[in-house]
């Protein structure tokens, strides 16, 4: 079974996996630049949240230790009102293909995978909003 070497590596990979099916669309991703485009362009907004953790085993002979690792990515995405809630739908399905039932390279495993509609009052004016929510869980080794 394959471990994270660290945190950022396990967030990487976690965030390959989102970046590998949304294409050239806009995203809002920590640390890189962002300004939300206009009202008439699709676009999503991804988010990492570490909640839980724990020593998961006892030393080995040379004092190794497994400690898991868990949370939940948040994947908010916005399209234009004038399409309706379809390319929401559409869109929020290809996300949630790209967790379900997936394992990244670093062993980071994807459940409690939901969609969660959003009223047109959102904190982006004018945009229709569907959330993806992934939890997940992985393992670290020092």
């Amino acid at each position: 079974m394959s471990v994270a070497n660290n945190v950022s590596q396990a967030v990487t990979d976690i965030l390959v996996m989102f970046t590998n099916v949304w294409g050239g669309l806009a995203c809002d991703i920590p640390g890189s630049p962002f300004k939300a485009p206009s009202s008439d362009t699709v676009w999503a907004r991804w988010r990492i949240q570490h909640e839980t953790g724990g020593q998961n085993s006892l030393a080995n002979v040379v004092g190794k230790r497994r400690f898991n690792r868990g949370g939940t990515v948040f994947i908010q995405i916005f399209t234009p009102l004038n399409n309706g809630v379809e390319m929401a739908y559409d869109l929020a399905e290809i996300v949630v293909g790209a967790y379900e039932g997936k394992r990244t390279a670093s062993g980071a495993w994807f459940r409690n995978i939901r969609m969660n509609e959003v009223d047109n009052e959102t904190d982006v004016a004018g945009m229709q909003q569907i959330n993806v929510l992934v939890d997940f869980d992985y393992d670290q080794i020092h």
